[in-house]
């Protein structure tokens, strides 16, 4: 479901008014490769970046770094990642699937369920990027609801 983020990013930028965002990925997957050559076959690389953790203390400072945490998934009960994220006051963006909704939304509450692809994506992100209130609101519910 990566490359779905990636192909978020490229739509953004391919459009008339495009908003400044960076898309930061965690970790090592199967298809670290073919996703590495897709950022740059669409010039993408000053806007994708790819991170290994090793050390997990390092990985509060990863999220304390995001001003968005997205989870796209084709189908997960409960994330510990978007615990996580939410812990540090990061609005979320995830997919509708399985669990998400009770844990992230009652109608927004700490973020934005979304459709699995690019179109739905950037959309939720940009109603939290483009409302600084909102933005607030989503960061303190996430964090009320996990502490």
């Amino acid at each position: 479901m990566i490359d779905v983020l990636i192909q978020s990013v490229f739509k953004n930028y391919k459009m008339k008014n495009p908003i400044k965002i960076k898309l930061f990925i965690l970790g090592l997957g199967s298809n670290l490769k073919k996703l590495k050559k897709m950022v740059f076959d669409y010039g993408l690389n000053e806007y994708v970046f790819f991170s290994i953790i090793k050390d997990r203390k390092l990985l509060s400072k990863w999220y304390f770094n995001l001003d968005i945490y997205i989870h796209i998934t084709k189908g997960e009960t409960l994330s510990t990642s978007i615990l996580r994220a939410m812990s540090h006051g990061i609005p979320i963006v995830a997919s509708n699937v399985g669990g998400m909704n009770e844990l992230i939304l009652k109608k927004g509450e700490c973020g934005y369920l979304t459709k699995n692809d690019p179109k739905n994506i950037l959309s939720s992100v940009k109603k939290i990027i483009k409302n600084k209130k909102n933005f607030n609101i989503l960061s303190k519910n996430g964090l009320k609801k996990v502490l």
